[in-house]
């Protein structure tokens, strides 16, 4: 993924998770994610992997597809 990729995943992931009103401790334990993990990919540190991205989805109760619009055509 390029990094603006990543930055904007982590974006929307983390708007997400305080839509929801969620810590990152909390998503992780949904998501079978250690929150260290939740904070990288939030800061776009870290890659997400395609599982990854289908799992945080189902954590936050949105299609995968919800956490990568703002990414299209970049």
């Amino acid at each position: 993924m390029s990094r603006d990729v990543v930055v904007s995943f982590g974006t929307l992931l983390r708007a997400r998770r305080k839509e929801l009103g969620l810590s990152q401790e909390e998503l992780g334990a949904r998501a079978k994610i250690q929150m260290a993990d939740i904070s990288r990919y939030e800061n776009g540190s870290r890659d997400p992997r395609l599982t990854t991205v289908a799992r945080l989805a189902d954590a936050l109760d949105v299609p995968p597809g919800e956490l990568l619009v703002a990414t299209r055509g970049k």
